[in-house]
């Protein structure tokens, strides 16, 4: 039993992000051939989120991390969950990820987590598909970088 684990809010990941997509279109709504022209162009109406924080998840659970997801209000009384997609450790701090599969500068909730816990937070770390930058103290690593943390 882990006592410091909230079972009341967690993820899910598929061990193959192939699989995933594969099983997450296997709907029948379109053709493979539809499907795979429609991917290309770019016309697909899906949760590109899930994938590349699936693919995320993959490559961090591959090189020895533990998967930790937290969410979490800034306020008591607060009705806005903020939540931060993964949670490694080093040392004695954490490292805060947040992963944004679209073009974004904005990490609320990234913010959010290292004001609450600014004690104890070290390299808040923003996975993406652009590429490497440090911002802010927030280093902003490309999806292909992810091996190495």
């Amino acid at each position: 039993m882990n006592l410091d684990v909230n079972g009341e809010s967690f993820k899910c990941y598929l061990l193959d992000t192939g699989l995933l997509i594969s099983l997450a279109f296997d709907v029948g709504i379109m053709s493979d051939e539809e499907l795979f022209h429609a991917f290309l162009r770019g016309r697909l109406s899906i949760n590109e989120g899930m994938f590349f924080e699936n693919a995320v998840a993959q490559q961090l659970r591959a090189s020895g991390h533990k998967l930790h997801f937290h969410e979490f209000y800034k306020k008591e009384d607060d009705e806005h969950i903020f939540e931060i997609d993964f949670i490694l450790t080093k040392g004695r701090y954490i490292c805060p990820i947040e992963v944004k599969s679209s073009v974004s500068n904005r990490h609320v909730s990234l913010d959010m987590f290292c004001e609450k816990y600014h004690n104890r937070v070290k390299d808040p770390v923003v996975i993406h598909s652009k590429d490497l930058r440090i911002d802010g103290g927030v280093e902003y690593l490309p999806a292909y970088m992810t091996w190495p943390l």
